[in-house]
């Protein structure tokens, strides 16, 4: 079967016949060799109306209620599929083994019908790809909002089918805290101050990841190329503690000092003494994250926990 590519690299499925019903009678299998249009699915349908009919009127033996769906598809309408998994339910109520066998690809709407049959099959270098839920809508905003609600219900449904039908976990990260929001950054001749702005009030300070932020000199490797860290140490009268980060991606801090910072509302101020940093002159760049609620010394963790701003291994960076 060759596909068509077009001149952005994507693959469109090949045309195919619809579903012939005295072949599918005959055969008990339906090819999903195509887009998962509205028209394809009705006729998929009408032709397991008729398959029920037929066992029904021939007495089919129990052991003779099958049906397989072979795909080779990239997907298509959902609301289409809706239709067609509906249909798949009564036939599972009336004893029909569904067998679903990925032929090679089995995306999207392709990958839910896979996932949906009793028995599963696939070749040994089968494809598949599930993806969030993609839609536009135009016209009034009203009827835009409910459009909205009609995505989101058909979203949390298809989410639910794949944890019914799958080894699905959910995956629960409940460690956000304070959602960083905005950052800036400017200098005078002596200092370099820091600003961070986070969605709501900034909670009271606690443990060594309380509002860090990293400050990457060049001067030095540092602890994954930072070379000092605010609030290594929760911050005590009216002063935040500023450690230096040893040569080494064993995360340790080797000593500290003290700084200015105050925290109002949701809003974060700090200044630095540029001596603090090592920095002399007017001219210098520094590279710098925050973060919040990240598991100390854990570089990983700026990935999955707590918010980093920006995330993982980027940083802002502030030269003059």
């Amino acid at each position: 079967m060759v596909n068509e590519i077009t001149n952005d690299g994507m693959k469109l499925m090949p045309p195919a016949p619809m579903p012939d019903y005295k072949k599918v009678i005959r055969t008990r299998v339906i090819e999903f060799n195509k887009e998962f249009t509205r028209e394809f699915i009705v006729d998929v349908c009408k032709c397991l109306d008729k398959l029920m009919e037929y066992d029904k009127i021939m007495e089919t033996p129990k052991e003779g209620l099958t049906i397989k769906f072979q795909i080779y598809s990239y997907g298509g309408a959902v609301d289409s599929l809706m239709f067609l998994l509906s249909k798949i339910d009564k036939m599972i109520e009336l004893g029909y083994e569904v067998i679903t066998h990925n032929a090679s690809v089995a995306m999207s709407c392709g990958f839910i019908l896979s996932i949906y049959g009793t028995v599963r099959t696939c070749t040994k270098h089968s494809t598949y790809l599930n993806h969030q839920l993609s839609a536009g809508t135009w016209g009034t905003f009203g009827g835009m909002e409910v459009d909205q609600q009609h995505f989101k219900a058909v979203e949390e449904h298809l989410e639910q089918i794949i944890r019914d039908h799958t080894h699905y976990m959910t995956y629960i990260n409940k460690t956000g805290r304070n959602d960083i929001m905005e950052a800036k950054v400017c200098n005078d001749a002596d200092n370099i101050y820091f600003f961070v702005k986070t969605a709501k009030a900034i909670t009271s300070p606690t443990g060594t990841n309380w509002m860090n932020l990293f400050i990457s000199t060049g001067a030095s490797a540092g602890w994954n190329g930072y070379n000092y860290q605010l609030n290594c140490s929760s911050p005590s009268g009216g002063s935040a503690y500023l450690g230096k980060l040893a040569d080494s991606n064993e995360y340790s801090v080797q000593s500290t000092s003290t700084v200015s910072y105050k925290v109002s509302g949701s809003h974060l101020m700090v200044s630095i003494p540029k001596a603090a940093l090592g920095i002399s002159g007017d001219s210098f760049e520094i590279q710098f994250k925050w973060s919040d609620n990240c598991v100390t010394g854990n570089f990983d963790s700026f990935y999955t926990d707590g918010d980093a701003a920006p995330l993982g291994r980027a940083n802002f960076v502030y030269s003059v």
